[in-house]
């Protein structure tokens, strides 16, 4: 028996009709027709919520129509989603500082520090995490990261 989460998508009981509404959303993505790929995107993750891609397309579609918070939210589930994607946690941190969204970049900077691939800690990680602490008003925790 095998221990831990299954890492493949027919490991994890994902429906082929799912997998194949997820296909067609990337296509009308590709295509430009986002609006019709957000909602193919939304019934896919309604009937396989475990399907990370789900989530990251949408995050993706919400950041071509011009929403930003929308597409940072979705990234955020994807993030958590599949937990040790570090490029991932990467890509949420940068979008949340670039909105200004202090706690929740710190947060992800703290989760690519953890989950870093390199055995040293990153300090450019540090330091944007000690900057995004001393923008939340938390001198304390900003000094630890310098």
């Amino acid at each position: 028996r095998k221990l831990g989460r299954p890492k493949h998508y027919k490991e994890r009981n994902v429906s082929d009709a799912a997998l194949q509404m997820q296909g067609e959303a990337n296509m009308l993505y590709a295509t430009g027709d986002y609006a019709k790929a957000a909602d193919v995107l939304v019934e896919v993750v309604r009937i396989a919520p475990s399907l990370t891609d789900s989530y990251h397309t949408l995050g993706l579609v919400h950041e071509a129509l011009g929403n930003a918070e929308k597409a940072m939210e979705f990234l955020m589930i994807a993030a958590h989603v599949q937990a040790r994607d570090y490029p991932l946690w990467l890509t949420v941190a940068d979008r949340c500082e670039t909105l200004g969204n202090h706690v929740r970049a710190a947060y992800c900077l703290t989760k690519c520090i953890r989950y870093s691939p390199d055995e040293d800690i990153n300090p450019e990680l540090l330091f944007r995490r000690a900057d995004a602490y001393a923008n939340m008003g938390e001198k304390k925790k900003a000094m630890r990261d310098i």
